[in-house]
């Protein structure tokens, strides 16, 4: 019940406000006014209690209490502290990555801890379920020569079992066949481990396994304990390779071997230059290359060598291998945000003979690292001539002859040169192109010939020259999308995050982006994972046009369509007398290069074509040729492959 209204609650809270003013002024003027000493103190006192009141409220804190404060604070701090200044703070380190908040590179692999975590690359990043960790390390003691062994010794007779539990789509013929082709060796001892609760056996073994869908070999380094098998994924290269075999192994990402790595630098003997340490995970087993040669020893017995494909090379004592790269620093500086084929070409500054300076981006790499080792040319010496020099005295050379030819064949060398390099323009005529100096010669420490090539003149594509034609039912705009494995090269119209025309039923092309007309979309680029078909066809070099024009027509290719093909490729098969042809199945172009249109077409086709130049007639099995229907909203696409 509401006993006062609100006019009485008013009253009474003013009188009762007014008797606190007046008793303060009271007892400031009649007892502290003359006490200014007493006011200090009394402040003194007042302010000691307040400390003394909170430390006794802080006391009454229990311990967990006071700890999950600090606990607080430091998380706060490690939010934003990065100790080892490799870019990921404390916190994500610790909690998010399982990384070493003291260490750059956490796994000693040759990647950042950051790196690592920006590409998804193998360890520290914990990205499957079925990962297991196990921090600590191992030193091995290695075996004088590798001890072959087979995979039933491994593995038990267990495998086809394990194979179809995994599996269940799998062609499980097909994984044991391909098992029968692994190289397994038992290459080391481990004498002395650190990793906690966890026995991973004492055994040391490297291996390569074939893969599906891929020409390359998984490179694959585990330890067993009793029935056990743990993939030591730090020292293995790329998981998602091993899918195949993913039942086969328990995998580690924190262990690390002592006494593995190779130096990050070697300096090359009576020369200013060094070798500088490829960091990459795509390793080969000694093993599986061919003869490599031997260039110079840097320590204690351990040597440098170059394999004929011209990359250097270091050998570990399990049996792989490091690949190494030439610091060309003297020569010139990368290219910043250039890059052609997926190489990072460098700036050249020459003094030329005629008394021009010109600095030019040249590469000198084949396609992407570490793939393809160095442009080397088995050239002598008489065939060149100095052309001109860089400020630090770097001697270039360039061809006498402007028709040299290397290794027998009938096209010259600056001709196949002129002839790979795309033009989105008229392209300029031969002899302005020789004075551009498209390709020039240095002698690196070995006195091997190293060929420069400009970098605007590259074409060291595994997928050349993929077209792709839009054909709808009737006038309407078309996104297309597609995603070569290693990135593109170039792309005519110019891709912005795909392509985005209106397209006619005649093909005609509007691009919105630049509102230019267009026959076709345009695209070079890296088909990595690439397998090269066994089926195919041999024919003679006099017979290849008729031969083309009969099998792209049952791939599904109109004349308009196949006669640019054969107008692109015919003159690239002309340095042999026959040539091995194969077209990749439409699955394997997929997964190469995936293509996304929209709207969703009513028919692709897509052709793509992998030759090789022989000296004379083999043996293949014909491949078999499907032809596909054209109807309704029908894109066509053909391509090839060129391997330098």
């Amino acid at each position: 019940m509401n006993f006062l209204n609100n006019k009485t609650v008013f009253i009474l809270s003013a009188v009762i406000l007014l008797f606190i003013i007046t008793n303060a002024f009271t007892f400031y003027f009649f007892f502290l006014k003359d006490n200014s000493s007493l006011v200090q103190k009394s402040g003194d006192v007042i302010n000691n209690e307040l400390s003394n009141d909170q430390k006794s409220e802080g006391d009454s804190k229990s311990d967990k209490e006071k700890n999950n404060d600090k606990d607080k604070d430091k998380e706060k701090e490690k939010e934003i502290k990065d100790t080892d200044g490799d870019g990921l703070s404390d916190k994500d380190e610790e909690k998010i990555y399982k990384t070493d908040i003291n260490s750059v590179d956490t796994d000693g692999d040759g990647y950042t801890d950051k790196e690592e975590v920006d590409s998804d690359h193998n360890s520290p990043v914990v990205y499957e379920e079925d990962k297991t960790s196990a921090s600590g390390t191992i030193k091995m003691k290695w075996r004088d020569t590798p001890n072959k062994i087979s995979y039933q010794s491994i593995f038990g007779k267990q495998i086809e079992e394990k194979f179809i539990n995994e599996n269940q789509n799998g062609d499980i013929d097909k994984m044991m066949k391909d098992m029968d082709k692994a190289k397994i060796f038992q290459v080391g001892k481990i004498v002395d481990e650190k990793t906690g609760d966890l026995d991973i056996g004492d055994k040391y073994y490297i291996a390569s396994f074939p893969t599906m869908n891929s020409s390359f070999q998984s490179f694959v380094v585990f330890v067993k304990s009793g029935e056990e098998v743990f993939l030591l994924n730090n020292y293995s290269n790329e998981y998602k390779y091993l899918d195949f075999y993913k039942s086969l192994f328990t995998k580690l990402d924190g262990v690390q071997i002592l006494n593995y790595y190779r130096p990050d630098k070697v300096d090359i003997p009576n020369s200013q230059y060094s070798l500088i340490r490829v960091k990459s995970n795509f390793l080969k087993l000694a093993m599986n290359l061919d003869e490599p040669k031997k260039l110079f020893e840097y320590s204690n017995g351990k040597s440098v060598y170059k394999t004929p494909g011209g990359r250097f090379i270091i050998f570990r004592d399990d049996f792989s291998c490091e690949e190494y790269t030439l610091e060309l620093d003297s020569l010139g500086k990368e290219a910043g945000d250039s890059e052609y084929a997926g190489i990072t070409p460098y700036n050249i500054t020459i003094e030329w003979l005629d008394g021009t300076t010109t600095t030019k981006e040249y590469v000198f790499r084949k396609k992407i690292k570490p793939f393809g080792g160095y442009f080397y040319v088995d050239i002598a010496r008489t065939a060149l001539k100095k052309a001109g020099k860089t400020e630090s005295g770097e001697i270039f050379y360039v061809l006498k002859n402007k028709n040299f030819t290397k290794d027998q064949e009938k096209t010259s060398l600056l001709q196949k040169v002129y002839d790979s390099y795309y033009s989105s323009g008229e392209k300029m005529n031969f002899e302005d192109f020789i004075a551009t100096n498209p390709i020039i010669f240095w002698e690196d420490p070995f006195g091997d010939f190293l060929m420069f090539k400009n970098a605007q003149y590259v074409s060291a594509a595994e997928m050349a020259k993929p077209v792709i034609y839009l054909y709808p039912e009737e006038e309407m705009d078309v996104s297309v999308k597609v995603k070569p494995k290693g990135g593109f090269i170039i792309t005519e119209p110019k891709y912005n995050n795909g392509w985005f025309v209106n397209s006619s039923p005649n093909g005609t092309l509007y691009n919105y982006n630049d509102k230019k007309k267009y026959e076709y979309l345009f695209w070079e680029g890296i088909g990595l994972n690439y397998e090269i078909p066994d089926k195919g066809f041999v024919v003679k070099r006099e017979e290849i046009k008729d031969f083309l024009e009969e099998k792209l027509a049952k791939l599904g290719l109109k004349k308009k369509e196949y006669n640019e093909f054969i107008e692109f490729w015919l003159p690239k098969m002309q340095e042999k007398p026959y040539y091995f042809i194969t077209f990749l199945s439409q699955e394997q172009f997929n997964e190469l290069a995936p293509l996304k249109v929209n709207p969703k077409p009513d028919t692709i086709i897509r052709v793509f074509m992998d030759f090789k130049g022989l000296d004379k007639k083999i043996k293949v099995e014909n491949q078999e040729i499907k032809s596909p229907k054209r109807q309704g909203f029908t894109v066509i696409e053909w391509g090839g492959a060129l391997h330098d």
